[in-house]
């Protein structure tokens, strides 16, 4: 299958291998299985959770994804999730940040709507399936890994957003009024911090470093499925002093953007060190999935309020990672869930009127509805449906546009200090789709 782009750049994409039906499929010839079946060492019984359908421990097949050298190789990869759940992952791109982990992305063969993000650091492999219908997450835990099929319908929702009124912005923006050598605007830099609590929940050192990986990765590609311009970029990752013992939502919010109360004051120069544009908490604490404050006036005097706060088990998966930097950029959730606006009259969420699916700024259903990773937009589509409703519209849902509109501000929150990465994460048409607007933007961003 060829697809040819306009202003005179052709880009021929070919289709390699079987195309398989959207169920399950057995891995034959030379692709490699990633798991292999194990017993938890020392014994005892698997973890249970509401959120838990099923598991079984598993080794990681040797060779497969630990270097980046080996994963670029293996272009197809059979999920052996489950005896009867099977699927080929086909890769999209391989990369590897100094210092990290080695990140891979796909989709499943056949499946569109699919995502598939691997992450290894050593011996500890994270990852995170998608489809549809269904998502498995793979940790490590205890010397082996776990594959668990999570029903998304347990995920505690987001909290309603902090505002703070224009007049009560401190200006501690830290840019110049010129914007003198400022950023393009391409590249939101981040810098994700964490509680003892939530390191230990997620299984260590290298799991959380995954799981923060994960969330960049999941991030990116929700932008560029939708045809939002700007990625997101990690430039520094710490844990931080905070007991979640008396945990509040709000609470810890506050206490992580104050600069001098005696609370991670710390963080504050490490996001001046490191020219951080976002801050994110990831935390242990249960009854939400996230908290952070809402920009409604778009300025760079809003920078001293760009944090958030996320629980781990909703920052991959239920998209909560994504979702808090939304607020933090003027998005708002879907209409019947919001009684403010964002940035602008159109800064929402989207739910389908058959409640078949929500974009990531969305609340749940009243009936339920699974989140995609997509931003509300006029301009694309999910299984035929519209996901959002065009600017002027008295229900108007178009949250890329207003992530494209307030990505040179937030940018400019800090003037980047380390080297970003050109984006690497982006969707793959399938073959016999038509290529929409989001593919188009990240074929032509790759072609340059």
């Amino acid at each position: 299958m060829k697809y040819c782009l306009p202003g005179g750049v052709l880009i021929c994409l070919f289709a390699i291998g079987a195309i398989f039906n959207s169920g399950p499929v057995h891995a034959d010839g030379n692709i490699v299985s990633l798991f292999e079946a194990a017993e938890l060492p020392g014994g005892g019984t698997l973890p249970r959770g509401p959120e838990i359908i099923r598991s079984r421990a598993v080794n990681i097949t040797p060779g497969v994804v630990d270097t980046e050298a080996r994963a670029t190789l293996h272009g197809q990869i059979a999920l052996n999730l489950f005896d009867d759940t099977v699927y080929i992952a086909v890769q999209n791109s391989v990369y590897t940040r100094p210092g990290a982990g080695v990140t891979w992305i796909g989709h499943i063969e056949g499946i569109s709507g699919s995502e598939v993000v691997l992450v290894t650091r050593g011996k500890h492999t994270s990852a995170n399936i998608t489809l549809p219908d269904a998502l498995y997450r793979v940790r490590a835990y205890r010397g082996a890994h776990l594959i668990r099929q999570i029903d998304r319908s347990q995920f505690e929702p987001e909290m309603h957003p902090l505002q703070v009124a224009p007049s009560e912005l401190t200006g501690s923006s830290r840019v110049s009024g010129s914007l003198v050598a400022a950023d393009d605007g391409s590249i939101i830099d981040v810098l994700v911090v964490y509680t003892a609590a939530a390191k230990t929940a997620e299984g260590g050192q290298a799991a959380i470093d995954n799981l923060i990986d994960l969330a960049i990765s999941e991030t990116n590609t929700g932008y560029a499925n939708s045809g939002v311009t700007q990625r997101v970029n990690l430039v520094h990752s710490a844990e931080v002093a905070y007991d979640e013992s008396a945990f509040g939502w709000g609470t810890t919010l506050s206490r992580l953007q104050a600069s001098s109360d005696g609370y991670m004051d710390n963080v504050h120069s490490l996001r001046d060190t490191y020219g951080a544009d976002e801050v994110v908490l990831i935390v242990a604490a249960s009854g939400a999935c996230g908290i952070g404050y809402l920009m409604r006036t778009v300025s760079t005097s809003f920078a001293s309020l760009a944090f958030s706060v996320v629980r781990y088990t909703c920052a991959t998966g239920y998209y909560s990672f994504g979702h808090e930097l939304g607020h933090n950029m003027g998005s708002m959730h879907d209409r019947a869930n919001s009684s403010i606006s964002g940035a602008y009259p159109y800064s929402y969420g989207y739910q389908a009127p058959d409640n078949s699916f929500r974009t990531i700024m969305a609340y749940n259903c009243s009936g339920g509805c699974t989140r995609r990773n997509f931003w509300s937009s006029p301009l694309n589509s999910y299984n035929g449906q519209p996901t959002g409703i065009v600017d002027g519209d008295a229900q108007s849902a178009y949250n890329v546009k207003s992530l494209n509109n307030t990505a040179y501000t937030v940018a400019n929150f800090r003037q980047s200090v380390t080297p970003a990465p050109t984006p690497t994460t982006g969707p793959t048409p399938e073959p016999g789709e038509p290529v929409s607007p989001a593919v188009l933007w990240f074929l032509l961003k790759q072609a340059r």
